[in-house]
């Protein structure tokens, strides 16, 4: 037998071998050739040791155990070393772990806060009344040259200017049919402004004309008409939503007229 030098502490059989050399792959005797006649694998004295041909049985079946296992063990070191490395897992922050908080649902709306709105609209309406009551008369002053007539008128106007800014800002969410209501009264209160507007414009004209000329053909107060009209058909569909609502909580049921 003839070992050359194949590396670091390793011989690898280059001559003929005697008898007792095992292969690691399949544990077969080489039968003094230097590849294994089952599998061809180099033999290579450091992996795998000499087998004396004259073993004890048990001997001989430990020594075969032996070498398949560290033949298994090489190639199992080789697997690991080619496999990549596996992605680590992400850290999770415990502080982000945590689930985000859920926002209580909001609380029912109590009776108590639908009266409070219910009365709050009944007030406003009440102001409105009492504007309206008053510019039938400051009209018919203006007409007759009364200037006592065109303050009045302007006061009225400042009111519902007032009046509609408040609509707007009504909260009605505790009500049935809230929203609703308030964009009603809205659009009422606002075609009463336009209006109340139109007959200021006109009023300070005529005033100023020393209250000369045909009344019925001035451009403002055909608009004030025109816009009278608009509110009390906006109006009327007010007080159909409003009125169900005023009777559930006592409050006074109106009509057009009198807001």
């Amino acid at each position: 037998m003839a070992l050359t030098e194949a590396g670091p502490a390793e011989a690898v059989v280059t001559g003929a071998l005697e008898p007792g050399w095992l292969c690691g792959r399949c544990a077969i005797d080489s039968g003094g050739r230097e590849r294994c006649p089952g599998c061809g694998s180099v033999l290579i004295a450091r992996h795998f040791p000499r087998m004396p041909r004259r073993l004890r049985p048990g001997a001989a079946v430990a020594a075969v155990l032996a070498v398949v296992a560290a033949a298994g063990a090489l190639a199992t070191a080789g697997r690991e070393t080619s496999r990549p490395e596996a992605e680590a897992a992400p850290i999770v922050s415990p502080a982000l772990a945590v689930a985000s908080p859920v926002a209580p649902p909001a609380p029912e709306p109590t009776l108590d806060r639908a009266r409070e709105q219910a009365e709050a609209v009944d007030q406003l309406l009440a102001g409105s009344r009492a504007a309206r009551s008053g510019l039938v008369d400051a009209i018919a002053d203006v007409r007759a040259c009364r200037t006592a007539g065109l303050s009045v008128i302007g006061s009225i106007t400042d009111a519902r200017r007032e009046q509609l800014t408040s609509a707007q800002t009504l909260e009605v969410d505790a009500l049935d049919g809230g929203s609703a209501v308030r964009s009603a009264l809205t659009k009422a209160l606002n075609a009463s402004y336009q209006a109340d507007a139109a007959f200021l414009a006109w009023g300070r004209r005529y005033v100023n004309r020393g209250c000369g000329g045909p009344v019925e053909q001035d451009p403002d107060y055909r608009r004030g008409l025109r816009f009278s009209g608009d509110a009390e058909t906006a109006k009327a569909r007010f007080v159909i939503r409003w009125n169900p609502v005023a009777a559930s909580f006592g409050l006074k049921e109106r009509t057009g007229r009198t807001i």
